[in-house]
């Protein structure tokens, strides 16, 4: 805090893996040239670390990151589903969601 300007104020904020929250499963599907193409298929959702997560960030005054990677099968349209279900469920504890090439474009 500035001067007593509390805009400049960000709280801390945690960064959550996808794998942390659902249940999925990997789909693979071969094309007619050889390839390859792995994708994801949410089956459920881990309740008891979605509530952690609410209550740490009710308590501590959070900002949850719903973080996936899109080498490792997700889409933008999984994660958009998701937060959309979690919204409609109403106990999201994400501010917002972030699809990543992979883990290494997130930390470097």
């Amino acid at each position: 805090m500035i001067n007593g300007d509390i805009s400049n104020e960000t709280p801390p904020r945690i960064i959550v893996a996808m794998e942390v929250v659902v249940r999925s499963e990997t789909m693979t599907a071969k094309s007619l040239f050889g390839k390859t193409k792995t994708a994801r298929k949410v089956t459920g959702l881990n309740n008891a670390e979605l509530s952690k997560l609410w209550n740490s960030a009710f308590n501590y005054g959070l900002a949850i990151e719903l973080a996936a990677f899109e080498d490792e099968g997700w889409t933008q349209e999984d994660v958009d589903k998701l937060m959309i279900r979690l919204d409609f469920r109403g106990g999201n504890p994400f501010n917002y969601a972030q699809l990543y090439d992979s883990f290494h474009d997130l930390v470097s």
